[in-house]
């Protein structure tokens, strides 16, 4: 029996001097099989993440098969020393995802179009059109829309509230966002979209399937349009255009010249803010706003007195200033001036034609009145902040 027990301790001893323990009090051996195990696990699953991209993208989901070659390459990024094997599925990926960075694309909605399809800039004062694009990729075969894809937002130049910072596409490849604020709206600001992925913690930006959107505060450059009338009378040297042009000339606008003539019919278009209608002017290139001025007599009677009547001719007129802006049509300010009987502000003369003179004379001269107390309502209405 004490040899038996004197044996049995050799062994114990011989047992524990095998057992290697490094300063930290960890097993070498164990820590070396564990990190082993976690690479096999993730070599094979960059395996089947290789695998299902591929047979995703070849079945039409493209983003669900992007998101599954990005993931091949989040495993290899979180391993510390990857194997050979786990490389080249790497390679692979990257190698797919850059083939697709040449066949995705980003277009812009209608509304970013002119009438010859090319891209026009949005307005910082109103913030439109807002930024939306169509993801669609080239098949070889034509264009296929690419839903359930990351659309991110950023401001390039100048800074402001977006309601969303990343977009999935919809149904049909749309992606948009609203902008609440620009910080600075009398400054150009641009947002780019573009294609981004984030999988477990690793990003993926497709920098190159992008767009930007150019927002600059519209010009001061406008252009009169004047119309005075009466009856069915034009008057081609109108009394209200130099009230109009002074008192406007200085302050807001820098005016250009146009050699568009227009009859009534065109001109109550543009008036109204028929966009053709303002389209087909022929503008000078940069006029951002269209001062449309109606002097309108709209009333003459012969003056009557106890029955008898008198070669006076009593007449009334309104007179309204638009400015319209040239990219939508929008009136950015209006407002109106009248010469009513009623307020012993009528026109008087010894015919038809020279009582619609002066009525019109008269608005004129109130139109002028009226620009002079709006100066700061204009400029806010043209600015989005008065100055």
């Amino acid at each position: 029996m004490q040899k038996l027990a004197f044996l049995f301790s050799i062994i114990l001893l011989i047992v524990s001097a095998c057992v290697s323990v490094d300063d930290s009090g960890n097993h070498e051996t164990g820590d070396r099989a564990g990190t082993g195990e976690k690479d096999v696990y993730r070599l094979s699953a960059m395996e089947e993440y290789l695998e299902n991209g591929i047979d995703k993208i070849n079945y039409g989901s493209v983003s669900e098969g992007i998101e599954q070659l990005i993931l091949v390459l989040a495993e290899k990024d979180r391993m510390k020393d990857p194997p050979e094997e786990a490389i080249e599925l790497a390679k692979d990926a990257e190698t797919r995802l850059n083939k697709l960075k040449s066949s995705l694309f980003l277009e812009v909605e209608p509304a970013w179009l002119d009438k010859n399809l090319n891209q026009i800039k949005g307005n910082t004062i109103d913030m439109i059109p807002q930024p939306s694009v169509i993801l669609t990729i080239d098949t070889g075969i034509g264009r296929s829309l690419v839903s359930n894809a990351p659309v991110a937002f950023r401001f390039t130049k100048g800074a402001g509230i977006i309601n969303a910072l990343i977009v999935k596409t919809n149904d049909y490849g749309q992606a948009n966002v609203v902008i609440t604020r620009f910080d600075n709206p009398n400054e150009e600001n641009i947002i780019e979209a573009f294609l981004y992925y984030k999988e477990k913690d690793f990003t993926y930006a497709f920098n190159t399937v992008s767009r930007s959107f150019i927002y600059a505060p519209p010009s001061r450059k406008a252009t009169i349009f004047v119309l005075e009338r009466y009856s069915e009378r034009i008057f081609e040297d109108p009394d209200i255009f130099n009230p109009v042009y002074n008192n406007l000339k200085d302050v807001a606008f820098d005016f250009t010249l146009t050699n568009a003539l227009l009859n009534e019919n065109e001109f109550v278009r543009v008036y109204n803010g028929d966009k053709d209608a303002i389209m087909n002017l022929g503008l000078e290139e940069g006029v951002s706003y269209i001062c449309a001025v109606l002097n309108d007599c709209f009333h003459i009677e012969q003056y009557e007195y106890q029955g008898k009547k008198y070669n006076i001719y009593l007449s009334e007129a309104r007179a309204t200033i638009r400015i319209i802006r040239v990219a939508d049509g929008k009136a950015m300010y209006s407002n109106s001036v009248e010469c009513l009987h009623k307020d012993n502000k009528h026109g008087k003369g010894a015919s038809p034609e020279l009582s619609a003179r002066d009525v019109l004379k008269k608005t004129s001269a109130q139109m002028q009145e009226l620009l002079l107390k709006e100066i700061d309502a204009i400029k806010k209405a043209l600015t989005g902040e008065g100055e």
